[in-house]
């Protein structure tokens, strides 16, 4: 009876730890969205991209669509968005960035749609400061 037992816990557990979790979605980039780069002494800008921050009362979604503009760098500078975290009022919420749309080289990121993803983080009451933590340290290129 106790394998039983522990048999539908475990089960119970996982359904209810695949139901929390949401899946990503797209949305068109408007003018809520901000322009944002990331740039590398010696390479100049790796990368490219637009961020906007949605919240539908529940949780906090961060959305992005980027471009690498170099292909000579763009493995170094990816491997940097996997390990940048989005900040609320200094607290990281959500980490890596690589979930981000890729747009084509050269493509306007303004009319591009981007991906959103949910960070089970509710929006807070009264100020509200986002921004990017990059990470510290050397990336071979």
């Amino acid at each position: 009876m106790k394998l039983l037992v522990a048999g539908i816990t475990t089960i119970a557990s996982l359904l209810f730890a695949h139901a929390s979790v949401a899946e990503d979605f797209q949305v068109p980039v408007d003018d809520s969205f901000v322009e944002g780069g990331l740039n590398i002494q010696g390479y100049g800008k790796v990368y490219r991209f637009m961020i906007g921050i949605l919240d539908d009362k529940t949780q906090i979604f961060v959305c992005g669509v980027g471009i690498f503009p170099d292909a000579s760098s763009a493995y170094g500078a990816r491997r940097i968005t996997q390990r940048a975290g989005v900040t609320l009022n200094g607290k990281v919420i959500l980490r890596g960035l690589s979930f981000f749309a890729r747009a084509p080289k050269g493509a306007d990121l303004k009319k591009q749609k981007a991906t959103c993803r949910g960070t089970g983080v509710t929006p807070p009451k009264g100020k509200a400061t986002f921004g990017i933590s990059w990470p510290s340290g050397a990336i071979r290129f």
